[in-house]
């Protein structure tokens, strides 16, 4: 065989070896691509579960009947659940949300004796409530800014809002 034609298929042989190892470092060990953000990731969690609150507190405001209240009660468990998981990651700064935990003890109380109408002042309460809680969402959406920094002005907006519903929810509800 002449020298060409040797080198030729010496080249393709080391060319293909050479692009597989390339593929293997790439598929096994090569650059990491970046992981996202897990506080920045529960927080979207928790803003999402936020305003479905907000969005069901609405509805609410012009429901006849207690079985119409699920869907709040199940959002009230949700804010709970993954606000106390964001806090719980970021520790201090962020605001409690005592009020879901009211507002959910409120509906409870509420449907206990299964599906009834709604009382005129228990539509009330929970019309009052809701303007608050679309304020809460407001807030809540501008807690955590781009940098992952929590916002002090925004944590105190939240705090503001969650005294004020619970308030309303304690001073109302019984």
């Amino acid at each position: 065989m002449r020298k060409g034609p040797k080198l030729l298929l010496w080249s393709v042989v080391i060319g293909m070896a050479l692009v597989t190892f390339f593929q293997w470092i790439a598929a096994f060990g090569g650059a990491e691509e970046p992981k996202a953000d897990a506080r920045r990731m529960l927080y979207e969690a928790s803003l999402f579960q936020v305003e479905l609150l907000a969005g069901h507190a609405a509805e609410a405001a012009s429901a006849g009947t207690t079985g119409e209240l699920d869907g709040l009660k199940q959002a009230a468990y949700s804010v709970e659940y993954t606000h106390a998981r964001f806090a719980d990651a970021l520790g201090s700064g962020v605001p409690e949300l005592r009020s879901a935990g009211v507002l959910m003890e409120l509906l409870v109380r509420l449907q206990i004796g299964g599906e009834r109408k709604l009382k005129a002042e228990e539509a009330e309460v929970l019309a009052a409530a809701a303007p608050y809680l679309s304020e809460l969402h407001d807030a809540y959406a501008e807690l955590f800014d781009a940098d992952g920094a929590l916002d002090a002005a925004a944590a105190e907006r939240i705090r503001l809002a969650d005294e004020e519903i619970a308030a309303l929810l304690e001073r109302e509800g019984r």
